[in-house]
């Protein structure tokens, strides 16, 4: 089952991607990431789509213009855990790392954008923060919920991790989620 539509790029936003990066093409087919890469651009789509797969072949999320790939892994330097492959002739800006990172800080707009979890948003997912009584217990957070796919559970319990390292110098993180691939057609 087809996982939400991404959230897409204003026109001031895909200037911006395009003047500090490079326009390129891919044909039907071709894989603009896989599993494993360590490193890869930015991608601002001009024209055409994409799909995002788990490991097992599941649609996670479909890119059309003005849909963006790549943004939390390229980000975090963490390896990637899904693959990206066109599923109509593309045109696209790919920016590299360092230039993004710069643009994020300059771009306000443009960093909110980019750093929300567009392919978790809407997913029935409850996080709970447990604080200590004792100074020297860790903070313990509850993830607890469904995801319909195992890359959609890494991608709540880093988003968790990441927030929870900003806010709390000890914690631990609980997971209870279920991978269910029924969730998206139930919330339809």
């Amino acid at each position: 089952m087809p996982g939400p539509v991404s959230r897409v790029l204003s026109k001031s936003q895909l200037a911006t991607l395009a003047a500090k990066g490079e326009e390129r093409s891919a044909e039907v087919g071709e894989k603009l990431y896989e599993i494993g890469d360590a490193t890869y651009p930015f991608i601002a789509i001009l024209e055409g789509e994409a799909v995002v797969l788990d490991a097992a072949g599941n649609e996670i999320v479909r890119h059309g213009p003005s849909g963006f790939l790549g943004e939390m892994n390229l980000l975090s330097g963490q390896t990637v855990f899904l693959t990206a492959v066109v599923t109509e002739p593309m045109r696209y800006v790919a920016v590299d790392r360092v230039t993004l990172r710069d643009l994020l800080f300059e771009d306000s707009t443009l960093s909110d954008m980019l750093l929300s979890e567009p392919a978790i948003a809407g997913l029935p997912v409850v996080p709970t923060v447990h604080v200590p009584l004792a100074r020297r217990s860790p903070t313990r957070i509850t993830i607890s919920g469904a995801v319909p796919a195992p890359a959609l559970r890494e991608l709540v319990i880093e988003r968790v991790r990441r927030e929870a390292a900003l806010r709390v110098p000890d914690y631990e993180i609980e997971d209870s989620l279920v991978v269910d691939p029924q969730v998206w057609r139930r919330a339809a």
